[in-house]
């Protein structure tokens, strides 16, 4: 299966820890972690650590919230 840590041809995939990438997309290391572990984000378990890529991350959270319906409004 896919990783979605396949780079596009050509292009270096930047890759980074835990903290980091939780920073840069503003969400919890937790969250993040826990995402990971249940295996709903891509990720490299490299011994007790977690390496993302933030590209890959990002775009598996664009695509949930683009398949996430908006919520009802109360009336």
């Amino acid at each position: 299966p896919d990783s979605g840590l396949t780079p596009e041809p050509g292009r270096l995939q930047r890759l980074s820890g835990l903290g980091a990438t939780a920073s840069h997309i503003g969400c919890p290391a937790s969250w993040l972690r826990d995402e990971a572990l249940a295996g709903r984000i891509p990720h490299i378990a490299a011994g007790k650590r977690l390496i993302f890529s933030p590209d890959a991350v990002a775009a598996v959270l664009l695509k949930r919230a683009a398949e996430t319906p908006e919520p009802r409004k109360e009336q």
